[in-house]
C-alpha cells in the first residue's frame, strides 16, 4: 500500500501499522499527488496540541481518523 507522510518521517510507525491491518500490503511511499489505495498520515505541531491525521482510502472509499496530545 501507499504511504504518504507529511510533517514528520516516522516511517517505522506507519508501516507497522500497516503491516497489523493489511498483512498482505508492503509498504511504498511514491512521489507526487496522493492516487489510489494508500494511508495519508499527517502531523502538525500546535502551540498546546500535537495533532495527527491519517486518511486511509480503500477500494475508493475514504475512512479518517484524528488524535490530538
Amino acid at each position: 500500500m501507499k504511504l504518504y507522510l507529511r510533517g514528520h518521517d516516522n516511517k517505522y510507525a506507519a508501516e507497522q501499522m500497516l503491516l497489523t491491518l493489511y498483512p498482505s500490503e508492503r509498504p511504498e511511499y511514491p512521489e507526487g499527488e496522493p492516487q489510489g489505495d494508500r494511508a495519508e498520515i499527517f502531523r502538525s505541531r500546535g502551540a498546546e496540541y500535537t495533532t495527527v491525521t491519517c486518511r486511509l482510502w480503500k477500494d475508493g472509499v475514504c475512512h479518517s481518523g484524528r488524535a490530538a496530545v
